[in-house]
């Protein structure tokens, strides 16, 4: 077994993962081309929160300049910010900004980092679902109480519906 690393999530398979501002970078940089960190490499992030609900260890982002004068008033630890945007009053050895061609486009990729699992579900069809006689559903899926499944639907490996 290997050691834990701080972007490894906690002992709580459900609890959503702690990972520093420099992984979410890594993170973007892999999936977008590119990502810059204004603020502490080590700044740990918990979760996600608009900017005027967040709190210390969450992530928010700032799309358009008209939304950045909010990042004053934020108590959000990290902002994924839309490059061009200039962000009055961050101070970068409190908090982060990380600047990426669109803020929409990171928080899309890093949601399901910070979502905890929802609980397992065992393979099988619930008997009040519908499901077609020719439609396909692998062994592994899950499909719940009043699902309908048309003529030719097509249910993948580990699917839950």
């Amino acid at each position: 077994m290997s050691t834990a690393s701080s972007t490894a999530p906690s002992a709580d398979a459900n609890a959503a993962p702690v990972m520093p501002a420099s992984a979410l970078v890594a993170l973007l940089g892999q999936h977008l081309g590119a990502a810059r960190l204004d603020g502490p490499d080590a700044l740990p992030i918990t979760g996600v929160a608009p900017l005027e609900r967040a709190t210390e260890g969450d992530l928010s982002f700032i799309r358009e300049q008209k939304h950045a004068h909010r990042w004053a008033e934020s108590r959000a630890s990290a902002a994924l910010v839309t490059d061009g945007v200039d962000v009055p009053g961050h101070n970068p050895a409190e908090r982060a900004l990380i600047y990426v061609p669109s803020a929409d486009l990171a928080m899309i990729a890093l949601l399901d980092r910070f979502q905890p699992a929802g609980p397992a579900r065992a393979p099988g069809v619930h008997p009040s679902a519908v499901v077609h006689p020719t439609a396909a559903i692998d062994d592994t899926a899950h499909i719940g109480p009043n699902c309908v499944l048309d003529e030719a639907a097509r249910v993948g490996a580990n699917a839950t519906l």
